[in-house]
């Protein structure tokens, strides 16, 4: 078994780092080959592709001339209905509408490809690509208990034909912490008006924080929990979404977004540059199709005014942060950190300047700038900034957070939080101070008399703060 195990794995590390560069936009499936697989466990291997990316998964195992596989579908795509219309390019095949094995030509498996992918695309609905997870009833938390656990196992065992019971229930997330050796897994505390009870994500662990706090719908198994003698009911989840899309951020919680986003993007020294731009109804056009788009809003205003319209296949809303998943499915990132991930047709910046975050962005014309962009920091307040820090730095304090240190900055200064910020990171590149956000560190570096303006970030943040105002460089083209 550890054996099968170890085989699987090799076959599955060996797909991922080829889907690393597949064209999700252009097929309809996952089609690939290896060298060394055991056609014995392809199988297995196809039906973890199709889990987690939501598509058909042909795997071939080739051994020199000939390639022998197996396939595994999603419901809406019948596989050995591919796998007849792609018949002259096949030696053998054999199997039902969600499985079938099958032998080919090595040299037949481009073709092989090119025509599976040509009849999904003509005879598949779109819907089928969307990955759905069917739950069997809605229900509150309170009642999933010890007793009400047990007697859903009594229906197993479960498999084909009688899957495990799935339910759906709202509640908030709290007291998240993440587990495993590598802090993959996640678990936290359920809580409804009614009741409380533990959840455990498995693979969650990157993508719990942001949902912390946040009252959310999910769809879990219930289980069984024993630690130390004491049995309890825990929800096992195996999908979650925000209830709330953007709704109304708080101001602080919006302040920490913006705050992870401008320090980024200001030590990422971007290129100002002539981006193209887009209006929204061009936008709207391009989210006919679920994947592809990738729409970065500077503030919840701007965010809240894409997803109000009522898209053919709604964006997902990210906080924060960008997408994780395998496949560039629609979404919309309020002031997200971290790597943009690859594989979308289209970048497009809503509220603020496309050039901030990719030079082949577009501009969204058509909606106000975000409210940041007002209180960026000018040579005067930049001054002031300069001040608070040898203020700061005389002080007999110790800053536990990169927050905190702004926040003392701000009030010392008498600027606005997201000016002190910007400011601390304009005055580090000046080479005035010595900031570190991570972990927290400020000193005074040798004064010398410089220009703010031929200083890069700073003119990046003086272009931010004239964006959209001095001129109108937002025009469709």
């Amino acid at each position: 078994n550890q054996r099968r195990r170890a085989m699987e794995k090799l076959v599955i590390d060996e797909c991922e780092e080829q889907l690393s560069r597949y064209d999700f936009s252009t097929y309809r499936a996952i089609i690939l080959y290896g060298d060394g697989w055991n056609p014995g466990v392809v199988g297995l291997a196809a039906s973890r592709l199709v889990e987690k990316y939501g598509l058909p998964a042909i795997l071939l195992a080739r051994d020199g001339d000939s390639m022998t596989g197996s396939c595994r579908s999603v419901p809406g795509v019948n596989i050995h209905s591919c796998l007849v219309a792609a018949k002259e390019h096949i030696a053998r095949f054999g199997g039902h509408s969600q499985a079938a094995g099958l032998t080919i030509e090595s040299s037949k498996f481009d073709a092989l490809k090119r025509a599976i992918n040509e009849y999904i695309v003509a005879t598949a609905p779109v819907e089928s690509f969307i990955p759905a997870i069917f739950y069997d009833c809605e229900a509150d938390i309170k009642t999933v208990t010890p007793q009400s656990v047990k007697a859903l196992e009594d229906m197993e065992p479960t498999g084909f034909g009688n899957p495990p019971a799935l339910l759906k229930s709202e509640f908030t997330i709290c007291e998240t912490k993440r587990m495993g050796s590598d802090g993959s897994h996640a678990s936290f505390t359920a809580k409804s008006e009614n009741a409380s009870r533990r959840g455990v994500w498995f693979g969650g662990g990157s993508e719990i924080s942001s949902y912390r706090d946040t009252a959310v719908e999910a769809v879990y198994a219930p289980s069984i929990n024993e630690f130390r003698g004491e049995v309890t009911a825990q929800l096992q989840i195996k999908a979650v979404r925000s209830t709330g899309g953007v709704g109304n951020m708080d101001i602080d919680r919006e302040e920490a977004l913006v705050h992870g986003f401008i320090t980024q993007a200001l030590y990422n020294k971007p290129y100002i540059g002539k981006n193209a731009s887009i209006g929204v109804e061009s936008l709207k056009q391009r989210l006919s199709l679920p994947e592809g788009v990738l729409i970065v809003a500077g503030d919840s205003q701007s965010a809240r005014h894409l997803a109000s319209d009522e898209w053919d296949y709604p964006p997902d809303i990210y906080m924060g942060r960008y997408p994780e998943g395998p496949r560039p499915f629609n979404a919309i990132c309020v002031l997200p950190a971290g790597d943009m991930p690859e594989g979308y047709d289209m970048i497009a910046c809503a509220g603020l300047p496309a050039w901030l975050v990719s030079s082949k962005a577009l501009d969204v014309t058509g909606i106000d700038r975000a409210w940041w962009l007002d209180v960026l920091p000018g040579v005067d307040e930049l001054r002031k900034v300069y001040v608070a820090c040898r203020l700061a730095t005389r002080a007999d304090v110790s800053y536990t957070s990169d927050r905190v240190l702004t926040r003392e900055v701000s009030r010392l200064s008498g600027v606005y939080y997201i000016s002190a910020q910007a400011g601390l990171v304009a005055l580090d590149d000046m080479g005035l101070i010595q900031y570190d956000p991570n972990p927290v560190r400020l000193s005074m570096l040798p004064m010398r008399k410089l220009d703010p303006l031929e200083n890069q970030v700073f003119g990046v943040i003086a272009k931010l703060k004239a964006w959209g105002v001095l001129s109108d460089d937002r025009q469709p083209q």
